[in-house]
């Protein structure tokens, strides 16, 4: 994405600091986790990273198709990801 959004002329900020301000995600409790209650939360925020992701993608389809194309390919990734997580929990 940091490639696409230079080639449209925007200095993206990848530091850590400004990905934390941007990302609005509940922050992982500190201290002891059962493995099983960490995969839930992961995957909690997985999905919506994917659901603001596709969110994105289609309100950019109107404005310019190749960055929309580079968002669905995030989308794919993210989703592939969410359900290989989920697969580690039980039924």
């Amino acid at each position: 994405m940091a490639e696409r959004a230079a080639a449209l002329g925007i200095c993206p900020d990848g530091t850590p600091a400004a990905v934390i301000e941007l990302a609005n995600l509940r922050p992982v409790d500190p201290g002891f986790t059962e493995t099983e209650s960490v995969i839930e939360q992961m995957c909690i925020q997985l999905r919506d990273v994917a659901l603001r992701v596709r969110e994105r993608s289609e309100a950019l389809g109107h404005l310019d198709v190749v960055s929309q194309s580079t968002l669905v390919d995030v989308s794919r990734k993210l989703e592939e990801q969410l359900w290989t997580m989920r697969a580690q929990l039980p039924d």
